[in-house]
Order: structure tokens, then sequence, then C-alpha cells
């Protein structure tokens, strides 16, 4: 089947890739390491950069292919200077070696000096075969894909100290605390606007944003989770506590309760991932009963 590539051209081919993201999805999660949130909070974000500051070098970083129909088949970006994500209709794996074609020559024009990392979940033999023939190495760390059953699963208890409570982010005060713990935990630099933007995501769910607060009325615990309403699939991203509140199971009480929500809300299946290195993450996603279903190494070549 003849297809053709092009570069990005306007807002609707964020959309294009996103619902690509969902249809590859639905069909072979083990195909794209990139979820579908993942791919909506980069979406957001990039949308941000342009349109609070105007930065739009990124659109340059973005590649479609489509058939003769119109169809999207594939997409490669390149995210800044740390990383670039392959996404692919699983019914075309064998454009993935021209979507690797497109992003070696974009980090070549980019005279990037540190090589980009590209995620292959194990699962996904083929594109494995193809990075090694390139002469990709394979990271020795990767990304844990956790998955945890929710349908005629029974409520789980919300087991807080006394003092902390647990409700959705609703007040500009609430977004303060959530900038401050963000910064605190992850050393993230969000703004208001960033927030805003995120907020339009086609997977955010507000009820869903949770905040813990300590009996001070101070964010203690946070997480977000993202519906991907078309595969029923919600996933946590992030999850974090504060330093001085830890060890008090905060993060284990709030995302039973996100559970309960989306039990509520008739929610099949979560998601969340955790890097291989961090014990602490994936004591705490394993105890919550998210199981791993795949792996997703980082491939770069020097």
């Amino acid at each position: 089947m003849q297809t053709h590539g092009r570069p990005y051209s306007s807002v609707e081919d964020l959309s294009c890739i996103a619902a690509l993201t969902r249809r590859a999805y639905a069909q072979a999660p083990e195909c794209n390491a990139w979820s579908v949130a993942r791919f909506d909070i980069w979406a957001r974000h990039r949308l941000a950069d342009a349109e609070s500051f105007g930065r739009c070098a990124w659109q340059g970083d973005i590649h479609l292919w489509h058939d003769a129909a119109g169809t999207l088949l594939g997409a490669a970006l390149v995210d800044g200077s740390r990383e670039a994500a392959l996404i692919l209709d699983p019914e075309r794996r064998d454009l993935a070696g021209s979507l690797l074609d497109w992003v070696e020559a974009r980090v070549a024009a980019k005279g990037l000096a540190e090589p980009i990392a590209i995620e292959v979940l194990q699962g996904h033999t083929g594109l494995v075969r193809l990075f090694e023939a390139r002469g990709y190495t394979r990271s020795s760390d990767y990304m844990v894909h956790r998955k945890k059953p929710l349908a005629g699963t029974s409520a789980e208890p919300v087991l807080l100290p006394p003092g902390y409570t647990i409700r959705p982010r609703r007040t500009p005060q609430d977004l303060q605390q959530r900038l401050v713990a963000d910064k605190a935990v992850f050393n993230y630099e969000g703004t208001v606007e960033d927030y805003r933007s995120l907020q339009q995501a086609p997977s955010y769910l507000p009820e869903l944003d949770l905040i813990v607060f300590s009996p001070a009325g101070e964010a203690a615990s946070y997480c977000s989770v993202w519906l991907d309403q078309a595969n029923s699939v919600a996933e946590f991203e992030p999850v974090g506590t504060l330093p001085e509140h830890r060890r008090r199971g905060l993060a284990r009480a709030m995302m039973a309760e996100a559970c309960n929500r989306l039990r509520a809300m008739g929610v099949p299946t979560a998601a969340v991932d955790s890097w291989s290195e961090s014990p602490a993450a994936n004591a705490l996603y394993a105890g919550a009963g998210f199981e791993p279903w795949d792996r997703a190494y980082g491939w770069e070549r020097r």
C-alpha cells in the first residue's frame, strides 16, 4: 500500500496522532511505548508552550505518515533533546524503518550532542529486532508498565492517618499547593498556564485530580488519573508524596480512593508506570495490586 510522509501542519495533527494511539492500543497494547495519557499530556504541554510563550520549534519535530486515503498510519516525534517516540498502526508495523529513518535525520539536523533514547516495549519483538539491526543499545534500566483489574472487584478500604483528608483539586489555592508539591517531589517547574492547559486534555478527569491534605490543610500527597475512554483504561500520572509526609500510607490510600471512584464509573482497568530503579514506587504499586505486564527499554545509538 502506498504511503507518504509529511511534516506537522496544524493542531488537528495532534488530534489525529491521539486517535491513532487509541486505535493502536485497542488492537495491540505492546505496539507503542507511549500510552494514550502520555501523548495527551505531551501534546498539551506543547500547546501551552505555543499559546503562552510563542515556543513553536516543537512543530518541526513531528512527522506523519498517511495512506492514499488520508488515514494516519504512523507518526514520529523528537521530544526536545532527551528522547523520541515512534507511534505505529499495528497493521503497518512495516513503516517502523521509515519512522526511524526520519528520527535519525531529524536528530542529525538538530546537531544534538547527546544521543536520544527511543522507548520500545519488550513485547514488540519486531521493533526490538529493528533497533538491534540498526546498532542501537538497550538501556539496563526500564519502565515497568503495570495494570490492575477493577471490573468485578470490591471497593478498597481508604486508610488515612487521623486528620488527613482526600478530595479532588477544586480551588485556585489547591492549584498553588499542587504547584508547590510538584516542585518538591519531582522538581517540576510547572506554571498555572501549564496546568490549565492539561485540564483540556481529552483524557483529563477533574474528579480524579486528587490531593491528600494534612491536618494543617497543606498538600501532602497527590495524583492525577487520566482516562482513555475509547479503551476504558485509566492511568495514574503522576503519583507523589512530599518527603515530610512519607511512610504514612498516604499514596496507598489515595490510590485506593481513586480506584474506588473508577469502579463507580465502570472503568475496568487501571494502569501505572514506574522506573525499575525506583524501589519505593514499585513497592507501592505492587502493594496496591498493579501487576507488571510489559517493560519499556530506552534504545540509544552513539
